[in-house]
């Protein structure tokens, strides 16, 4: 609800925008003014015009500005180049200073650049925020833009009647005070979900609200700013359109309140669709597809024998309108193909010859008003004009509400644009057309200077003012000039009608398509054989009947095509729906449909409702209609390893909230606590395992959003004040209110993660891209990982389950990486060679116990060449060492033991200074086998296989490194900077270690995954709006996934099933990414409820034979925060089992088709975990 009331705000703010910064129509309140101040000609003061439009020809440079800097940012860009480009002009007027001619054309240029930008931040405000109604939203804002000459006409009344110039410093002014108040709406921008169709409605009717109050506030302008006769009523009416422009704020809260009785309303109205929105860009897509299929043959029609060809002509005006016609809406065109269309030149001439014209005549109406002697009446007569323009511009949107009536282009050049040449080229299609403002404006307005200074040189119509401009008066001043715009008009409109001949048959195919029913619209062809073919064999079951329809399968498909797709269910016997492409999440790809009519009904042998085989048959865009699910179950049966069946799994007692079945610490007492090794993973035997689901705590809310989860989590989701507590003094966290805060302290950095992290910098440099993983040991909080992410630094944080309640369980609610560990016995679950640095900072490991086992561990996992960083104890003891109560004797012979450990490892010490000793792992082994002779132990290990991990124990041997060459070889492969580091070619693959695997192989699985990203886009919404941060892929091989997700403000935890082969986490790590090795047939080392999307491909197949994978789907849902997704990639089997099972966890579930169509044989399943939550008087289960 917070995020629909935030878009209105931003609405709102857009008309604020819009409202006070439509700057267009004032050049004409101050153009005498600035004509007598500088002594120039009329054809001198047209060039300063064109300089204003020419200005907004340079309006494509805010898109460029908005791909490197934020939203905010070019709002103040805009309203800073307004302030120069005004304000300097003001002082031009007011005599304060003098400028030269090309001084001000530049500051004309200038200011009209400004309008360019104000119009793309509001454009993008209103894209980003109505996706469902942009069309609307842009139109209704910008229809204020033609409010602001009155406006600003008030607004100088009620400040200084007498002075023309004050336009000019409230042009200047007025904007900044603008943008500051929007910059709160803006920077608060919400991440919006799909509407449902209930909220899809409630939307219209706020926009008809928002339409009716702006239809007031233009009435009210353009008939009461007249009426202000002094200051003081000036000041009264300025504040009544103040009140106007604000009113809309309360609408949608007021439409919120009365929910139940709009939806009253709206039963009434029929208000049951979204049908603001003309031509949205998933309908041109379908659109093109269809007409890629069946070539200029665009439709398909069965409906007895009809068949119909749109767009027909005959004689010479048939051939000027059917030639080179456009055939569809939506079809993309780039600039070269565009400036080569005749319908492109049509609309460019319309443009030129109709909104030009407005526009010159608007910069040329003080001089009009002037002439006719009407001076003192300019600023009214530039009020009726924009206010006019502010209608003109409101009526664009009428095709939008009356679409169900009539069917037609709207007036926005914008959305036209879209329309006929395409919305993926919109932006460099229309700054195309708009180059008809400057050349126009240069044009008829040089004319008219021409005309305006003959006449003037007429001394019978000029008066020579006290400066050297001369001034016109009399009607010929513009009789001439009138006449010739009034047939360049005739002409723009004659082009209008053309081009409405040539491309109304583009929309009626479009609406045709949209609406009728009685035809077979074929957006995909794979769609359409599988629905021929359901018609074929679940529809026709009359005897008679069914010839006719097996000749017409066999007519589309050929027989060989004939092959068996589940049925798709029939409904209430008046027709049947298939949503072949249906998310959880409510949006809908495309709806196959059968409209019966009223023919005869009876029953199938399952008994449901067919009729008799005449239906008209179509597939077209879905809207709002409920979804009706694909049936796989009856098809696809196997014997899948899972418990037996369970309708419901009932939710586990309170006490489980926070339970991690594999670091249990009631079970963790029973192992023996030698080197801590109770603190490792100890499983539950399969009697001990739980068939029930982890609830939330109560009050649990949806984690903060990244960046803001760095610093803030809420209180209720991990109820637990022991930190805040027991580690005060260290500032590691905070509770305030009903939330936790993050100040970044941690033992060793009182100053803040980031100013330790700037210390570090300063020894080894961090940014240049050639350290990008990092592993913590003991990470607390994670403070120091989360503040590395800034610098593009991805850092895997662990620490065990112990006294510090739930510290692993904070760092993920903040959106960092980690994961419940320990060094005890056994490795670490990660490759050799993985790290590019390792930390401890005051972690309490001992470094130098057990011969070193356990740097020798980290030796293990660090890249050659990679840094081990130590802070705390006990470094700088002698400082420290009372502070940490123990004797200088024993600290100085815990450091020499460190130093003797790192030495015999062949790891070189880079500095030590201040809390800070740095170390570096050699970039080979050359040295260091030759060391051996030195130092005995640890000696070389044997191994063959330095990545196993998986429940291994720890080996006090150095893990060789890969042979080289030469001692200037980097062992294994140099690898690439961050972030061309993501997609090279790993060295595990360059050097063919890694059996199986090529280049081309990770080159295609690249492609691949960009590809399956753009299809999950369009089924799982909530991914392309960044609302994910914590990503599991439970089988990532490649890291392909976590690799083309880069963009979005998440972070993918890459597990590689352990035993694998072959064993690719190496590579995962390689490429700059992180994961863990592990076995799904046990708990992951993770708390409940900390992860938002979990991505699992092919895993049930892997282990469909080894465990239940019953198991694996309530870990699933363990580790899945509520309203979380999982997307399943699998076969039919497969996900028909885990559908059933998920149905039974409260999940909502959707099988999909492969993003390569129908007849692959893997399927998608999307499940979304419902919000649910536990109650503290729960009893067991």
């Amino acid at each position: 609800m917070a995020g629909q009331s935030r878009k209105w705000m931003i609405l709102v703010a857009t008309i604020w925008i819009q409202a006070f910064t439509g700057t267009n129509f004032d050049f004409s309140a101050y153009s005498s003014d600035l004509k007598s101040v500088m002594s120039i000609s009329q054809v001198q003061l047209n060039y300063l015009a064109v300089a204003s439009d020419f200005g907004k020809a340079f309006g494509w440079s805010s898109g460029l500005a908005l791909m490197h800097l934020p939203l905010w940012t070019v709002l103040f860009m805009a309203a800073l180049m307004g302030l120069i480009g005004y304000g300097i002009q003001w002082l031009v007027i007011r005599g304060v200073i003098s400028l030269p001619y090309p001084l001000v054309f530049l500051l004309c240029l200038l200011a009209g650049c400004s309008i360019c930008w104000f119009n793309t931040v509001c454009f993008v405000l209103c894209n980003r925020n109505f996706p469902a109604n942009r069309a609307l939203a842009i139109s209704l804002t910008v229809s204020f833009n033609g409010v602001s000459a009155a406006l600003y006409t008030l607004a100088a009344n009620s400040i200084d009647p007498s002075s023309d110039a004050l336009y000019l410093l409230l042009n200047a002014i007025i904007p900044l005070l603008t943008s500051i108040a929007a910059f709160i709406p803006i920077i608060r921008q919400p991440s919006l979900d799909p509407l449902p169709p209930d909220a899809v409605q409630r939307d219209n009717v706020i926009f008809l609200l928002l339409n009716f109050v702006a239809v007031i506030t233009g009435l009210y302008l353009l008939f009461l700013s007249s009426a202000a006769t002094d200051q003081m009523s000036a000041c009264l009416l300025f504040a009544g359109a103040i009140f106007l422009l604000v009113f809309p704020l309360f609408i949608p809260g007021i439409v919120y309140a009365r929910d139940w009785f709009m939806r009253t309303l709206q039963s009434s109205f029929h208000l049951d669709r979204s049908g603001f929105i003309l031509v949205d860009e998933a309908d041109l897509e379908l659109h093109r597809e269809l007409s890629m299929l069946d070539g200029s043959s665009m439709p398909l029609l069965i409906n007895g024998n009809e068949s119909s060809t749109w767009g027909k002509s005959e004689g010479c005006c048939g051939t000027v309108i059917g030639k080179d016609q456009l055939v569809m809406l939506g079809e993309e065109h780039r600039a070269w193909s565009l400036v080569r269309r005749f319908d492109f030149w049509l609309y460019y001439i319309s443009y030129f010859c109709g909104g030009t014209i407005g526009l010159v005549y608007s910069n040329n109406l003080g001089q009009i008003a002037q002439s006719l002697g009407h001076s003192s009446q300019t600023t009214a007569l530039i009020t009726l004009y924009s206010s006019f323009s502010f209608f003109g511009r409101l009526l664009s949107a009428a095709p939008d509400y009356i679409r169900a009536k009539f069917y037609f282009a709207r007036t926005a050049a914008v959305s036209i644009t879209s329309e006929l040449f395409g919305p993926n080229s919109v932006g460099v299609n229309h700054n195309i057309l708009i180059t008809n403002i400057p050349l126009g404006s240069l044009l008829y307005g040089l004319a008219a200077a021409i005309v305006y200074d003959a006449n003037a040189n007429n001394s019978s119509n000029a008066v020579s003012m006290a400066t050297d401009s001369v001034v016109c008066w009399g009607r010929r001043c513009y009789f001439w000039t009138f006449l010739c715009w009034g047939c360049i008009s005739l002409l723009g409109l004659a082009s209008s009608v053309l081009l409405f001949l040539r491309t109304r048959p583009a929309y009626d195919r479009f609406e045709h398509f949209q609406e009728t029913p009685a035809f077979i619209y074929i957006p995909r062809i794979k769609r359409i054989k599988i629905f021929i073919f359901w018609l074929d064999t679940t529809v026709a079951t009359e005897k008679n009947n069914n010839s006719s329809h097996r000749v017409l399968s066999r007519v589309l498909l050929g027989k060989k095509n004939l092959k068996f797709f589940p049925r798709l269910q029939v409904t209430n016997g008046k027709g049947a729906r298939w949503v072949s492409q249906t998310t959880p999440f409510g949006n809908e790809e495309e709806t196959t449909y059968l409209d019966f009519g009223k023919q005869q009904q009876h029953n199938d042998k399952d008994g449901c409702n067919v009729t008799s085989p005449r239906a008209k048959v179509g597939v077209r865009p879905a809207r709002s209609q409920a979804a009706v699910t694909l049936d796989f179950e009856s098809h696809h049966q196997s014997e899948i390893n899972s418990s037996e069946a369970v309708n419901e799994f009932p939710p586990c007692d309170m006490s489980y909230s926070e339970y991690t079945p594999c670091q249990d610490p009631r079970r963790a007492r029973k192992f023996d606590r030698d080197r801590l090794k109770y603190r490792e993973r100890h499983c539950p035997s399969k009697d001990e395992l739980l068939l029930c689901l982890i609830p939330a705590p109560p009050k649990y809310k949806t984690p903060l959003k990244w960046p803001q989860s760095r610093d803030y989590a809420w209180y209720d989701n991990i109820p637990h004040k022991e930190l805040s507590i027991e580690k005060a003094v260290q500032n590691w966290i905070q509770v305030e209110g009903d939330r936790f805060r993050f100040p970044g302290g941690g033992t060793m950095f009182p100053r803040g993660a980031d100013a330790y992290i700037d210390d570090i910098n300063a020894l080894i440099h961090l940014t240049g891209g050639n350290i990008r993983t990092a592993i913590d040991t003991g990470c607390g909080v994670a403070s120091w990982g989360a503040y590395l992410l800034k610098r593009d630094i991805l850092t895997m944080s662990f620490a065990p389950r112990d006294t510090h309640e739930a510290q692993v369980q904070f760092a993920l609610e903040r959106g960092v990486p980690a994961m419940i560990g320990i060094m005890s016995s056994q490795r670490l679950p990660y490759p050799a060679r993985a790290f590019d640095m390792a930390h401890c900072s005051r972690c309490l490991i001992p470094w130098f116990k057990y011969d070193g086992l356990y740097l020798i561990e980290v030796d293990r996992i660090l890249r050659p060449g990679g840094y081990w960083i130590l802070s705390g104890p006990p470094i700088h003891w002698k400082k420290h060492w009372r502070g940490w109560e123990r004797t200088q004797e024993d600290l100085k012979q815990e450091q020499d033991a460190i130093e003797n450990v790192a030495k015999s490892l062949c790891w070189k010490k880079v500095v030590e200074q201040g809390d800070l000793a740095i170390w570096k792992k050699p970039i080979n082994h050359i040295e260091c086998i030759k060391s051996r002779k030195i130092y005995k132990t640890p000696h070389i290990c044997k191994s063959e296989n330095a990545d196993a991990a998986w429940y291994k124990d720890m080996e006090a041997c150095i893990t060789p490194l890969p042979q080289v060459s030469s001692s200037g070889e980097v062992a294994g492969g140099e690898l690439e900077k961050w972030p061309e580091r993501a997609f090279a070619i790993p060295p595990r693959i360059s050097s063919g270690s890694i059996s199986g695997i090529t280049s081309e192989k990770f080159q295609e699985d690249n492609e691949l995954w960009k590809e399956r990203v753009t299809h999950y886009k369009r089924i799982v919404s909530p991914l392309a709006q960044g609302r994910y941060r914590n990503v599991m892929d439970m089988n990532s091989y490649l890291g392909g996934f976590a690799a083309a997700i880069l963009k979005y403000p998440a972070w993918v935890m890459n597990v590689v099933p352990a035993n694998s082969n072959p064993d690719t986490l190496g590579i995962v790590y390689e490429r700059g990414l992180i994961g863990t090795y592990h076995d799904w047939c046990e708990a992951f080392s993770t708390y409940p409820r900390t992860y938002d999307l979990i991505h699992a491909g092919g895993v049930f197949s892997i282990y469909q034979d080894r465990c239940d994978i019953t198991y694996i789907l309530l870990e699933m849902d363990r580790i899945l925060r509520p309203e979380g997704t999982v997307i399943f990639r699998d076969t039919v089997e497969v996900l028909v089992k885990i559908k059933s099972i998920g149905d039974g966890m409260r999940w909502k579930t959707q099988i999909m088709d492969h993003e390569s169509g129908p007849f692959n044989p893997e399927k998608i399943l999307v499940a979304v975990k419902t919000y649910w939550t536990g109650e503290t008087t729960q009893k067991p289960s």
